[in-house]
């Protein structure tokens, strides 16, 4: 065999090569043929119990194409590896998937019970549309929501609502497994000003005027000399002690009679509470929904407690106030003689008050 055969042979072998290689490569980059090596590998890991594995391999496959096939294969391997929320949405986006067929849907709702019995749900309203929605920090979506359920592990939540000139709207939350708990979050406008100006640039405005300028002084007339102004020492002392009890002694009974009132009602409102619950629910507040009204009715009857401790206490200061008051009144008598005076002394640039008599 000649070189130059050779060298033909060589070469044609090389073109056979780079030919099988680049129509392999076109394989390996065609989205369908790497969604369905990826979904069969996981389908084997699920298969032979490799659920952990299965989950990567699942995701993999939903980040190339999130058909409906996917996500309810990675919802049954959340679910299997401790993920129930993250199951439970995907299980839910199965079932309104356009391209599930029934017996995925149906597999799909069969899975859908089970994480439902293991996570809480919380039904967002809220009053603005356009408002963005959170639910312990992370975006949910902007209102009116598509879907109005939120999946959440069982314990405390808390769902904000913001939007630009509006107030935030906080709605803190404990949901218990199995569980439904409505949350609606109402903003209110912020109050505008008819002049477009804040209160504290309304107060921190100075006239230029007013810096430039200051008042001329006025000629004042001499003061005509008056009667002294005679006070005492101890009966200053006395009035002191007089007025200060009576205002603590009425300070006291005012504060009680508010606190009462409190108290009052927020024991009303635990009671209407309980009563609107055992009327609702046979089983009162042993029934899981009814733990949001039982627990504002512990929250309220938590509250008359409060303010009735304070109550009683302020009717104990002000009893004791009192009593302090009236005997200094009648054991304390105002002094007969000596004391100070206050009169008006002429001075060369005019008048002065001075204190005369006996220290």
């Amino acid at each position: 065999m000649t070189i130059g055969r050779r060298s033909r042979i060589a070469l044609a072998m090389l073109f056979f090569l780079v030919a099988t290689n680049a129509r392999a490569d076109d394989r390996s980059k065609d989205p369908e043929a790497l969604l369905r090596k990826t979904f069969d590998a996981g389908i084997a890991a699920f298969t032979a119990g490799r659920y952990d594995e299965a989950l990567r391999l699942f995701r993999q496959a939903y980040r190339i194409n999130p058909t409906a096939n996917v996500m309810q294969n990675l919802a049954q391997a959340e679910l299997e590896t401790g993920h129930p929320v993250e199951a439970a949405q995907h299980f839910f986006s199965c079932l309104h998937a356009e391209d599930a067929t029934d017996p995925m849907r149906k597999l799909a709702r069969e899975g859908l019970q089970q994480a439902e019995r293991r996570v809480g749900k919380l039904r967002v309203d809220v009053n603005v549309d356009g408002a963005e929605v959170f639910i312990d920090g992370e975006g949910y979506g902007a209102a009116p929501l598509t879907a109005q359920t939120a999946y959440v592990a069982p314990g405390r939540h808390v769902v904000v609502a913001r939007k630009d000139g509006f107030t935030e709207a906080k709605f803190p939350v404990e949901v218990l497994a199995g569980q439904t708990v409505p949350v609606t979050l109402k903003l209110e406008m912020h109050a505008a000003n008819p002049n477009g100006e804040t209160s504290a640039s309304r107060q921190t405005a100075v006239s230029p005027s007013s810096e430039a300028s200051a008042p001329s002084p006025v000629a004042r007339e001499p003061m005509s000399p008056t009667p002294p102004i005679v006070e005492r020492r101890n009966d200053t002392a006395r009035s002191v002690v007089l007025w200060t009890g009576a205002g603590i002694t009425a300070g006291a009974f005012a504060l009680a009679f508010g606190f009462a009132m409190k108290a009052s009602t927020s024991a009303s409102s635990a009671r209407r509470a309980l009563d609107d619950v055992d009327g609702r629910y046979l089983d009162g507040c042993s029934d899981p929904r009814a733990a949001l009204a039982c627990n504002q009715a512990f929250a309220n009857w938590s509250d008359h407690i409060a303010a009735n401790r304070v109550a009683n206490y302020s009717l104990l200061i002000g009893g004791l106030a009192g009593v302090t008051t009236v005997g200094a009144f009648f054991l304390w008598r105002p002094s007969r003689s000596g004391g100070t005076a206050v009169v008006p002394q002429p001075t060369r640039d005019g008048w002065t008050l001075s204190v005369v008599g006996e220290f």
